[in-house]
């Protein structure tokens, strides 16, 4: 599944990406790369725990947890954000 990064915490490592579903799965970047703001990335973003993430922007593979899914704007800013 692809999906587009669209919020990024840097300080707690967590990354907000919109699914093709339009909700968000919120990903904990475990690895050293993080993604760009717009970057489209692909991968199993439905499934919670340990995923290998790729970014089609620049082909670069990442592993991250995956700790939620189907989650709403406002649960997706919550988590990053506070």
């Amino acid at each position: 599944m692809k999906g587009i990064v669209e919020f990024v915490n840097v300080n707690k490592g967590f990354v907000a990406v919109m699914t093709e579903n339009h909700d968000y799965s919120i990903v904990e970047i475990v690895d050293s790369y993080v993604p760009e703001i717009e970057a489209i990335v692909y991968g199993n973003l439905e499934n919670l725990g340990g995923e290998t993430l790729k970014c089609i922007d620049d082909g670069v593979e990442f592993d991250v947890f995956i700790q939620d899914i189907h989650s709403n704007l406002n649960n997706a800013k919550r988590i990053l954000f506070n």
